[in-house]
């Protein structure tokens, strides 16, 4: 057997000084290929390295190649297609690894090669998403519309999605997500993904849909119950949102969203120490924004006020405490002890034991909420007088 390395590494450095004439390239191929048969291993290192020493002076965006120029595209001829291949596997294996901008570049130099080979431009599309170039990948995936031939043309629908959410077309990756979903009308993952974009737009009770046929269909993952969880925390539903949350928790126990969803609605519902401890496990995570910091030290203040069998006011700290800074914590209190149907300690301990100064910000908002636990406690009055 030939030198058949030791040709490419010659002809790769010609290159460098003066570009290969179409047979010249059809010859190099062809040693590429023997390698490939003889050693995929070192025929793929001998395309990197190639790949590494040209990319310098190469386009990087398709090498060329996209939506607008590409039906001029020649096709490759049958040694580019080996070599393709070959740098396509290697490609592969430096995204296992890890070494995501090493296989781009292996990509696009397969790209050059073989530039009507869907499949390498989907791979590149979903590296790029990966390290969040998402312009690259809408490019890419706009290639692999115009190539066609496809056989999972939901996967590319989803990816299109994904990617104009990123880049914040929140209603175009919508409709992507509607047409991903016919084709798989019970693939859960579309179902959690469609579910993920209607929340973002606030179509609450169209994610909720969406996001039970996920579970329904088995996609049972943390990211299905988290979302879930705060989709039924916005509607209100406090308990189903703890119930998902917990489940969240349990499948993915170090999520940031989750531990900080579940800290705001145990704060809704009066568990403070809940809320502090989850609060404080997120920060571990990662450094908490000031929204979550306000409503952690909100908590810890809220722990003070109320008595410690979490019935009644500790009176001595309210006393203390300056009605312009305690009126907030003591309508947050009222809108908990609300939640739990606890309508006459809202009116007579909360709202009616303290009075405000009018220039409080908050006693409006108190005074409403007064008015919608007085008629709960007239529907329970009328309720419990009808009883035999």
């Amino acid at each position: 057997m030939g030198d058949h390395r030791g040709a490419v590494e010659d002809m790769d450095s010609a290159d460098l000084i003066q570009c290969l004439m179409p047979n010249e390239r059809s010859d190099r191929a062809h040693y590429v290929r023997m390698m490939y048969i003889s050693d995929v291993d070192v025929a793929a290192d001998a395309e990197a390295s190639h790949c590494a020493a040209t990319h310098a002076a190469t386009s990087v965006v398709s090498y060329g190649v996209n939506s607008a120029n590409l039906a001029t595209t020649p096709a490759a001829d049958s040694s580019d297609s080996t070599a393709a291949s070959a740098l396509y596997s290697l490609a592969h294996r430096k995204r296992v690894d890890g070494e995501l901008q090493g296989a781009l570049a292996v990509l696009d130099q397969a790209a050059q090669l073989q530039p009507k080979d869907s499949k390498i431009f989907l791979e590149r599309a979903s590296i790029k998403m990966e390290v969040a170039d998402y312009l690259g990948a809408l490019q890419d995936l706009d290639v692999v519309d115009q190539l066609g031939g496809v056989t999972d043309r939901a996967n590319v629908l989803k990816m299109q999605s994904l990617v104009n959410s990123r880049l914040g077309n929140k209603q175009k990756a919508l409709f992507l997500m509607d047409q991903a979903v016919l084709l798989q009308p019970c693939n859960g993952k579309l179902l959690q993904q469609r579910g993920a974009i209607k929340s973002d737009l606030q179509d609450w009770h169209g994610a909720l849909a969406d996001l039970d046929a996920a579970v329904d269909f088995g996609t049972r993952t943390s990211k299905s119950f988290r979302i879930r969880g705060g989709i039924h925390c916005m509607l209100g539903n406090e308990s189903k949102a703890l119930s998902d949350l917990n489940m969240a928790d349990l499948l993915c126990p170090n999520d940031v969203d989750t531990l900080t969803w579940r800290a705001y609605v145990k704060g809704d519902v009066g568990d403070y120490q809940g809320a502090i401890k989850d609060f404080d496990r997120a920060a571990l995570l990662q450094l908490p924004d000031e929204h979550s910091m306000e409503l952690r030290a909100q908590a810890v203040r809220l722990l003070s006020i109320v008595s410690p069998d979490g019935e009644t006011l500790n009176e001595a700290v309210v006393d203390k405490a300056d009605p312009q800074e305690v009126s907030a914590d003591l309508l947050a209190l009222a809108i908990a002890w609300h939640k739990r149907g606890k309508y006459a300690g809202v009116v007579l301990t909360v709202i009616d034991a303290i009075p405000l100064p009018e220039c409080v910000p908050d006693v409006a908002g108190m005074a409403e909420l007064r008015h919608v636990c007085l008629l709960e406690l007239e529907k329970l009055l009328l309720s419990s007088s009808e009883r035999p």
